[in-house]
């Protein structure tokens, strides 16, 4: 039997007292940028520094 460890990381949290904070800080500092950044614009996330990547001024405004 496979453990899924991401159902086992919200148990510790969930179940047995473990901090949200500090898993999120956790998974966080092990997640690569390109993972972080996929996984904010996976769930829809707003994307604080779209405007730097695009030359239209209004670019920020148009994420919210």
């Amino acid at each position: 039997m496979q453990v899924d460890y991401r159902d086992y990381a919200m148990e510790l949290v969930e179940d047995n007292g473990f901090d949200a904070k500090d898993m999120l800080v956790a998974a966080l500092k092990f997640m690569s940028q390109d993972d972080v950044e996929e996984m904010l614009e996976a769930n829809e996330y707003p994307m604080r520094f779209a405007f730097w990547e695009s030359d239209d001024d209004n670019a920020l405004m148009e994420d919210f």
